[in-house]
């Protein structure tokens, strides 16, 4: 017999966890699905945006070109990646990576138009691999700290790989896919 004034109630005894869900489950969540699906569009779009920039640094420079585009690309996950981390934690994460996406997707368009139509000089890829590169530095920490937030704690384990199988297989097929594209073209 346990003594009623040193006993812990019943209410926060740890209780055993339930299972995480499956697959099918975490999909069944129209907020989860919805994110889900626009990480899926992002990273095949990023596949491609990679691949392009790539490309169009090697045509307006050589292999300097291509170093001077991957340099840019690089440098402001240094400078901006905890700033991103602190914006992600204040304010709303889903307005933090829909601005990011506009904020790509508007650089993104000129480049592709200039891109196409062969006046594309190679500062501007710089530029635009920069620009793009800080936009998702602010991204990724924002989606890092929604998803724990769409799922119950159980299923945050399950909801990760999910996401990064996915953004994984989308990566690597749009990289082939994009690279498929430039030789028929």
């Amino acid at each position: 017999m346990t003594d009623p004034a040193t006993a812990t109630p019943e209410e926060l005894l740890p209780r055993e966890a339930a299972p995480p869900e499956g697959v099918s489950a975490l999909l069944r969540r129209s907020d989860f699905r919805r994110t889900y699906a626009a990480i899926a569009v992002s990273e095949l779009g990023d596949a491609f945006q990679y691949i392009a920039l790539m490309w169009f640094a090697l045509v307006a420079g050589g292999p300097l070109g291509v170093i001077a585009v991957r340099l840019a690309d690089s440098v402001p996950a240094l400078l901006f990646g905890l700033h991103g981390g602190v914006v992600a934690d204040r304010w709303d994460r889903r307005r933090v990576m829909i601005s990011a996406d506009l904020v790509r997707g508007a650089v993104l368009v000129p480049v592709a138009v200039a891109g196409l139509t062969g006046h594309l000089p190679l500062w501007v890829l710089v530029v635009a691999a920069f620009v793009l590169t800080a936009a998702t530095s602010y991204f990724d920490p924002a989606y890092g700290g929604l998803l724990p937030a769409l799922v119950d704690r159980r299923n945050v384990q399950q909801a990760n790989g999910l996401v990064r199988a996915t953004a994984d297989a989308l990566s690597v097929g749009g990289w082939a896919v994009a690279g498929l594209l430039l030789v028929v073209l």
